[in-house]
C-alpha cells in the first residue's frame, strides 16, 4: 500500500511538472489565394495570385514582408478558352507583372505589388478556365463564363427626357428603367448619378463641376424585376427621385449671407448598370459580414485547391440624360426641393 501511495505520488509531480505551452500554429500548408474578374470590354485581365502565410510570431511582422505574400516567379499561370462544346480553342498565358499598379496602403506589404496580366479578347460566347501551377507541382483552377453587354430598352437614347412629373392623369410619377435580360448575368445593380453646377451668388464666376451617385441595393432579376418577357425593369419613383437629391445635396444654414447663398444648375443624369455571374453574386452575399449574433463559420470561394473567386462582370447603361421641362420646373420650384436654390 506504502508503495503504492508513493507511485501516486510520484505520477502525479510528473504530470504537474510538464510544460503548459500549447501550440497553437498547425504545420504550414500552402494555400494559393486568387482574384480575378473577367469583363470582355476590357482589353486587359488583371488576376491577382498570392498565398496565405502562416508563422510562429505575431502575423502583423509577417504581412509586411512580400516573400510571405508572392510566390517566386516559377509559378506558372494561363487562363483555357473552350466552346461550347468544351473544346479548346485558346490560351492566354499570364505574365507576371511587379508593381503594375500602386497598391492601397495598409498593414501588407505595398512595396513589390505583383499581378498577372493576359492580353487577348474574351467572348461572352465562351468559357474560361484559370490554370495555377505552383512552384511545387501543385495546380489551382477556376472556372466561369461571361456575362454579355447591356442593352437598353428605356431610355432607348440620350436624347430621351426623363419625366417625373406627368401631365396626363393616371400616368404613374416614376421612371422604369429598362434593359434587355441577359442570361449569363445572375444579378445587377443600378446606379444613379446627378450632375449639376454649384457657385456662391456672389461669386457667379466661380462654377463648380459636381455630382453625387446612388446605388440601388443589388438584386436578381425574378418576377418582381421582369417585364415585356426578356426584360429587366427597375422603377425609380419621383420620391425617391427627389429624396436622393435632398439626401445628398445641402440646404445653406439659416441666416446665411446673401452673396454666400449657394445656387446650383442641372446638367444630367446616368444610369449606370452592374452585371454579375452566379459565382460573384454568391460571393459578395455569402462572405457579406454577420449582422446577427450567429457568426459565420465558412466563406464562399469557386477556386479549386484554393480560395479566392474567379468570375465575371461587366457594366452599362445611359449617360448625358436630360429631364424634361415639367421636371426641371419642380426641381426649381416644388415642394421638395425649392430651398436648394436651382435655376434655369
Amino acid at each position: 500500500m506504502r508503495k503504492s501511495l508513493l507511485g501516486i505520488i510520484a505520477a502525479l509531480f510528473i504530470l504537474s511538472s510538464c510544460s503548459e505551452d500549447i501550440d497553437l500554429t498547425a504545420p504550414y500548408k500552402d494555400i494559393t489565394v486568387t482574384y480575378g474578374l473577367l469583363d470582355q470590354d476590357q482589353d486587359t485581365i488583371w488576376i491577382r495570385i498570392q498565398k496565405a502565410f502562416l508563422g510562429d510570431d505575431n502575423a502583423l511582422l509577417y504581412c509586411v514582408i512580400p516573400d510571405s505574400l508572392y510566390y517566386p516567379a516559377s509559378l506558372q499561370a494561363y487562363i483555357l478558352e473552350y466552346n461550347s462544346s468544351m473544346v479548346q480553342t485558346d490560351s492566354i498565358p499570364l505574365v507576371r507583372m511587379l508593381n503594375a499598379a500602386t497598391k492601397d496602403t495598409g498593414i501588407f506589404a505595398a512595396y513589390n505589388n505583383v499581378l498577372y496580366r493576359g492580353i487577348e479578347d474574351i467572348d461572352p460566347a465562351f468559357t474560361y478556365k484559370l490554370v495555377i501551377i505552383k512552384p511545387n507541382g501543385d495546380t489551382t483552377t477556376s472556372t466561369t463564363g461571361l456575362v454579355d453587354d447591356i442593352i437598353m430598352a428605356y431610355p432607348p437614347t440620350v436624347a430621351t427626357q426623363l419625366d417625373w412629373e406627368p401631365t396626363i392623369p393616371g400616368d404613374p410619377k416614376k421612371i422604369i428603367v429598362r434593359w434587355v435580360t441577359d442570361a449569363n448575368t445572375f444579378a445587377y445593380q443600378l446606379g444613379f448619378t446627378f450632375h449639376y453646377q454649384e457657385w456662391e451668388a456672389g461669386t457667379p464666376g466661380n462654377v463648380t463641376d459636381t455630382s453625387f451617385t446612388y446605388w440601388f441595393a443589388i438584386f436578381r432579376p425574378l418576377s418582381d424585376f421582369q417585364c415585356f418577357t426578356n426584360q429587366v425593369c427597375y422603377d425609380i419613383t419621383k420620391e425617391q427621385f427627389y429624396g436622393m437629391i435632398t439626401n445628398h445635396i445641402d440646404e445653406d444654414p439659416v441666416g446665411t449671407p446673401a452673396p454666400n447663398v449657394k445656387l446650383r444648375r442641372f446638367i444630367a443624369i446616368d444610369f449606370t448598370i452592374l452585371q454579375a455571374s452566379e459565382e460573384l453574386y454568391n460571393y459578395i452575399t455569402i462572405n457579406a459580414p454577420s449582422l446577427s449574433y450567429v457568426q459565420k463559420v465558412t466563406a464562399y470561394t469557386n477556386i479549386t485547391n484554393g480560395l479566392g473567386i474567379f468570375s465575371s462582370r461587366s457594366s452599362g447603361g445611359l449617360k448625358n440624360l436630360i429631364i424634361d421641362t415639367q421636371t426641371s420646373d419642380s426641381l426649381r420650384l416644388g415642394q421638395y426641393t425649392s430651398p436648394l436654390n436651382f435655376v434655369p
